[in-house]
């Protein structure tokens, strides 16, 4: 698969804003509990795609948008 960024850090700042926009923002308007309950797993999923971000933007220092 071809590199959309132009580094690592810029590719995993990518992932995770995608991510927090698809799933978090997205269950976060949801009502039901069952989605609750996805929005739990999705915040875990999020803190470590950010833990991740954060060791990728070490080397690079990038601005990071939590």
């Amino acid at each position: 698969m071809e590199r959309v960024k132009k580094s690592d850090a810029h590719e995993m700042q990518s992932f995770y804003q995608h991510y927090y926009k698809k799933y978090i923002q997205a269950l976060q308007n949801a009502a039901d509990k069952a989605d609750r309950a996805q929005l739990t797993k999705a915040y875990q999923t999020a803190n470590v795609l950010f833990e991740v971000l954060k060791a990728a933007n070490v080397l690079q220092r990038l601005q990071i948008l939590s």
